[in-house]
């Protein structure tokens, strides 16, 4: 018998795997996000997530954490050197707060020109967990989670277009300056009076351990799943009163989805869920390591 915490994770690495983001670097958004703005979009980029499936933010952020570090290190003596290169785009960069490469216009065009995907998911019918239930923020443990996951679902996914969009930081940022700090454990070009050191920044629990390398974004969502959960009528009702909030997979409220539910005369759940076209969703984040993203392994 299913959980419903291994019901998320069989759709997770099936929906991954559609998306051609490996099971290792995917993580979901809960909620789905619909970004309004360029600060929302890079907001995203500038998350250090924390470890695990559900992309949450670990306490750390992109920039602070890469200005702390190249304010630290010792620059060389050419102004061509990284370090040195690095130091003067923040000092040219000041206060402004950070930015990607790509804005949210452009994103939006480059997913108007994405291609489409459609793929089915079934499964076949705790301890602490990531994932929420069949609603928003409700628990996975719980009676109408748990008897969902129990039972075969079979579910289709269809979108119009979907992109698997990557940006990088901009002017304030130079991979290479970054990438020298992380080949170097010991010495230089890190400061030896700093408190700030290659294992506060890279190792377990560090600043920059990993990094969001792109961002799963569908428009024109459609999603439909049956359940042969035999539902009573107080879970019917749980379930309706709480559909608002946004339901299992993408918990997309009425505000940026319309969702239906219905029961048949046996209590079995058919759910329906549709965004509306030209409104970029973000379902879920790849996320690498600091030395893969930095190129280095």
């Amino acid at each position: 018998m299913a959980t419903f915490d291994e019901l998320q994770i069989l759709l997770l690495k099936r929906t991954l795997q559609a998306f051609g983001v490996p099971d290792t670097a995917g993580k979901t958004f809960q909620p789905a996000t619909v970004p309004d703005s360029d600060q929302t979009l890079w907001g995203l980029f500038n998350i250090i997530p924390a470890d695990g499936p559900v992309f949450v933010q670990s306490g750390s952020q992109f920039f602070p954490a890469y200005s702390a570090v190249i304010g630290s290190l010792v620059a060389g003596h050419s102004p061509f050197n990284p370090i040195t290169v690095a130091k003067r785009k923040l000092a040219d960069w000041g206060t402004k707060p950070s930015a990607w490469s790509i804005d949210e216009a452009t994103m939006l065009q480059m997913l108007a020109l994405a291609p489409s995907a459609r793929f089915p998911f079934s499964s076949s019918g705790a301890p602490e967990t990531p994932f929420w239930g069949l609603w928003a923020a409700s628990p996975p443990v719980d009676g109408v989670a748990g008897v969902l996951a129990a039972a075969k679902l079979d579910m289709t996914l269809s979108f119009d277009h979907l992109l698997n969009f990557a940006t990088t930081p901009s002017d304030w940022y130079l991979s290479s300056a970054l990438a020298n700090a992380y080949s170097n454990k010991h010495g230089a070009p890190w400061d030896p009076t700093s408190p700030i050191t290659w294992t506060t920044t890279f190792g377990p629990g560090g600043t920059l351990v990993r990094m969001p390398a792109s961002l799963i974004i569908a428009d024109t969502l459609s999603i439909t799943y049956t359940s042969e959960t035999a539902f009573g009528p107080g879970g019917q009702a749980e379930i309706l009163a709480n559909a608002a909030a946004g339901v299992w997979p993408y918990y997309l409220s009425s505000g940026n989805a319309t969702t239906h539910i219905s029961f048949d005369s046996h209590g079995r759940l058919t759910a329906s869920i549709t965004t509306p076209a030209g409104q970029p969703v973000i379902l879920a984040a790849s996320v690498l390591s600091a030395s893969a993203y930095l190129g280095l392994g």
